[in-house]
């Protein structure tokens, strides 16, 4: 089984785009995780994931912007990148669905949330 389940922050605007006819939003988000030590001192770590979503979710995740929270259903997908001549594996969420917690300063929005299609190649 390959499922994820995170709840975050956009770290910057999503980019958007589309390839191969296909619309994508690419976005980074934040995870916090705060624990306390055996002598009770406080520990915060912060996690970046990039997010990948396609057509209706794509739709609906344009209207985002930095500092929005959100909950993302997907799934992990690993494929391999080079960058200055070294390889490296990239580790993703494919987006199945994202229930808009909190807008940041845009309470008129509404995005309507949509499921994901059986088409769900990364198209880069």
């Amino acid at each position: 089984m390959n499922r994820v389940i995170l709840c975050g922050h956009l770290g910057k605007d999503p980019k958007v785009g589309e390839k191969n006819g296909r619309a994508y939003v690419l976005f980074s988000l934040a995870t916090n995780e705060v624990w306390f030590d055996e002598s009770g001192a406080k520990h915060e770590r912060t996690d970046w994931h990039w997010v990948t979503c396609f057509n209706g979710q794509a739709k609906g995740a344009q209207k985002l912007q930095k500092g929005d929270r959100v909950l993302i259903e997907g799934k992990l997908r690993t494929s391999r990148r080079e960058k200055e001549g070294v390889e490296y594996d990239a580790v993703q969420v494919l987006a199945e669905k994202i229930d808009f917690m909190k807008l940041k300063s845009r309470e008129d929005i509404e995005p309507e949330p949509s499921e994901l299609g059986d088409d769900d190649d990364v198209p880069f």
